[in-house]
């Protein structure tokens, strides 16, 4: 009830102030219609063009040849809105008659950078890497304005032309531009190649037996030589067992075992001549008493030869030890140099032994290992056997 109330209200005063809406209305109108009669009609010419991208890509010319799109459209039409350029088309088309007299001729071509107009056409785009979307321009409308439609159509057409034509001048030179930096980088890149292949070469000439197309023949000659060495040492084994056997054999013999005096009596080793004193010394002993001259004198004789005995082994076994430990030295000489800790440890040892050798070789008056010249056959050919072996270690 309110409601229509207020809507009766509403017509009650349009109809009391009818005269007030309608008069208004009737003057906008009939002003309207008087200006569109008095003005000179305007025409206006669009053309659309469609911006292409670049075939080169980015990320190759990226500082030289990139830019934005709005950059090189202020820059297109700051060549073609140019004073002298916009002054001829003035004079070619006969344009702006009636401002011409009235009006300098900078007023006239800023009239005319007014009636051209240019608009962009934009989009939404998604960055590839980024992932967002930003906004770009992939065409604008290029729009003139006049009282003429036949010269508004020519000189849009004719705009549309110059920013063609300027456009593509642009693009040859930042193709021209684009080839020079290619053609550079080109240059750079080949003078690398040659000095990467020069150090290349260098390389290979003096790691001829490094390199990866040998790594084959070269694991190849290595376990052949791995095979040759391991030969080699089990030879050197065999060898050092042998000639071990072979001093044991001797230490087993006596050199002087058919030794004759002059009055042809065979000369008794110090060791027989060890057994006899002991016997002698036993059944003396169960004779006579301790205190006795004889078994006091046989006693010293025993003493005496004991340790000429015990003397002559100590000997052979140094020896032995001495000849193996300067052949160890010999071998470990060849794989390591004087200030290695294995040939420092081995040559100490070696002078520790010498001097033990020639401490007994003072106290013991008959046997001298060098010196002696031994008459026993057997003696004699495992020397020889010792010898020849060893000749064999040092030749292997």
């Amino acid at each position: 009830m309110e409601q229509n109330a207020d809507i009766r209200q509403f017509m009650e005063v349009i109809k009391r102030r009818k005269f007030q809406f309608i008069i208004p209305g009737l003057l906008v109108f009939l002003i309207a219609v008087l200006i569109s009669l008095i003005l000179p009609p305007v025409y206006k010419s669009t053309g659309t063009i469609l911006i292409e991208a670049q075939e080169i890509p980015q990320d190759l010319v990226r500082s030289t040849v990139t830019g934005y799109v709005e950059e090189r459209l202020q820059a297109i039409t700051q060549v073609v809105l140019s004073r002298a350029r916009l002054i001829e088309i003035i004079n070619r088309f006969g344009l702006y008659q009636d401002l011409k007299g009235r009006y300098p001729i900078e007023e006239i071509v800023e009239k005319m950078r007014e009636d051209v107009i240019m608009e962009p056409i934009m989009t939404e785009m998604d960055k590839p890497r980024s992932g967002k979307s930003d906004s770009a321009i992939i065409a604008f409308t290029l729009s003139y304005e006049g009282k003429d439609p036949k010269q508004v159509a020519q000189v849009a057409n004719l705009f549309v032309s110059l920013y063609l034509e300027e456009n593509l001048r642009n693009r040859e030179e930042k193709t021209r531009t684009t080839y020079e930096f290619l053609e550079e980088q080109l240059t750079k890149l080949r003078e690398e190649i040659v000095i990467i292949e020069g150090k290349t070469a260098e390389f290979k000439k003096k790691h001829v037996n490094y390199l990866p197309e040998l790594m084959q023949l070269n694991l190849q000659t290595m376990e052949q030589l791995q095979r040759q060495i391991e030969a080699k040492e089990e030879q050197i084994k065999s060898l050092i067992n042998r000639k071990i056997y072979l001093e044991g054999q001797l230490a087993t013999l006596e050199p002087t075992m058919y030794a004759f005096s002059m009055d042809g009596k065979r000369v008794m080793t110090p060791r027989e001549e060890l057994e006899t004193l002991r016997s002698q010394y036993i059944s003396l002993s169960a004779t006579l008493s301790p205190q006795h001259p004889d078994v006091i004198s046989l006693k010293k004789r025993l003493e005496a030869v004991q340790a000429e005995v015990s003397i002559r082994e100590d000997l052979r076994h140094m020896y032995r030890k001495l000849n193996n430990e300067e052949h160890l030295l010999t071998m470990i000489s060849e794989k390591f140099s004087d200030k290695h800790p294995d040939v420092i440890k081995l040559k100490k040892e070696i002078a520790l032994l010498k001097e033990e050798v020639s401490a007994l070789s003072e106290k013991q008056t008959v046997f001298k290992g060098e010196d002696e010249k031994p008459e026993n056959p057997s003696y004699i050919n495992l020397q020889t056997q010792i010898t020849s072996t060893q000749m064999d270690i040092e030749t292997t």
